[in-house]
């Protein structure tokens, strides 16, 4: 669509043609033609004419057709803690045409290989197991282990195939659950390890060590401050809720 000319299907040479030379017509009993080196996700549009001996008779009504491609890599997965051994593993459908059938999620501890969800019977296996349809957009994955992290991936299939991965979420601490849903977990990487550091940088060493600490025998003098491990807290309950009530 939006070409400045038609062209002919050249049955002889199996390929299009210009529509000002000479193409060989393929026969009626010919239904079908396989058109090759198009561009995906662009309009095509084709028409049809028949001849006997009379001659050739009028085009038929114009057919369109959006060429399509496999799906687009969906966003990165989000998880949350159900339970200290379970966590919800949530996810968006991406939008194209034509539309997801059915999307496939991985998962693994960071440190092993990866597993597949299989929808029937809703567990983790090495090889296999069936797709989750397109209406899915959550899974509960269970019998985990408490101070692991894991980590999850997802692609989708339409009529075309399937599309590729998405980006790897970021690990997740499976930590204890405290009361009403809070739950602590490890600042692991390196760039919020490096603003925490930055933000205890110590301008007046002058006013360190003289604090009730030292002063009745609980510690010693110090002149600087370093971190050693910070803890998130956490509740995703309360998060959502923020959220929701901030849109």
């Amino acid at each position: 669509q939006g070409s400045i000319e038609w062209e002919l299907w050249d049955h002889a040479k199996n390929r299009l043609a210009p529509a000002a030379g000479d193409a060989d017509a393929p026969p009626a009993t010919q239904q079908e033609c396989i058109i090759d080196g198009l561009v995906s996700n662009k309009w095509y549009e084709a028409k049809v004419a028949a001849k006997n001996d009379a001659g050739w008779g009028e085009w038929s009504a114009i057919s369109q057709l959006l060429l399509s491609n496999v799906p687009p890599a969906p966003a990165a997965l989000t998880m949350q803690a159900v339970s200290s051994t379970s966590l919800r593993v949530q996810w968006k459908v991406p939008v194209c045409t034509p539309v997801v059938t059915h999307v496939a999620v991985s998962f693994r501890d960071v440190e092993d290989d990866w597993k597949v969800w299989d929808h029937s019977t809703k567990r983790l296996v090495v090889t296999g197991g069936d797709a989750a349809p397109a209406t899915a957009c959550e899974c509960v994955i269970e019998d985990l282990e408490v101070g692991r992290r894991y980590e999850a991936k997802m692609m989708a299939r339409n009529d075309v195939g399937w599309g590729d991965w998405s980006p790897i979420s970021p690990p997740f601490w499976l930590g204890e659950q405290m009361d009403h849903g809070w739950s602590l977990h490890p600042v692991l990487d390196e760039d919020t390890k490096a603003a925490l550091d930055k933000m205890m940088e110590v301008t007046k060493p002058e006013d360190l060590g003289t604090g009730r600490d030292v002063a009745h025998g609980h510690g010693r003098a110090y002149k600087d401050i370093k971190i050693h491990s910070a803890w998130r807290i956490e509740n995703p309950n309360m998060w959502q809720r923020y959220c929701g009530q901030r849109s």
